[in-house]
């Protein structure tokens, strides 16, 4: 993540979720190029996001329940899974 999220409440909330936090410090210099020690991973949240974005339910929020929408997500993402997970048809 970039420095826009170097914050002590960030940090908290993420640790709390026992996440692992990959975010460089307010007046931490970038690496010299080829010294990078961990690939880019942002590209990973955008795509599932866009993924998501293709169900309809999910796109234009028509369920008012927090779970009911939850479950939309949990299904589509038990679509997506499936999909991926299909052998190619010729």
């Amino acid at each position: 993540m970039d420095k826009g999220y170097d914050d002590a409440r960030v940090e908290i909330e993420v640790r709390g979720h026992d996440y692992l936090l990959h975010i460089r410090r307010i007046g931490e210099e970038k690496l010299v190029e080829g010294a990078k020690t961990h690939p880019a991973r942002r590209w990973v949240v955008e795509r599932t996001i866009a993924w998501l974005k293709g169900f309809r339910a999910i796109r234009t929020r028509y369920v008012c329940q927090a779970r009911n929408y939850l479950a939309m997500i949990h299904l589509a993402c038990a679509l997506i899974l499936f999909r991926k997970l299909q052998p190619a048809a010729d």
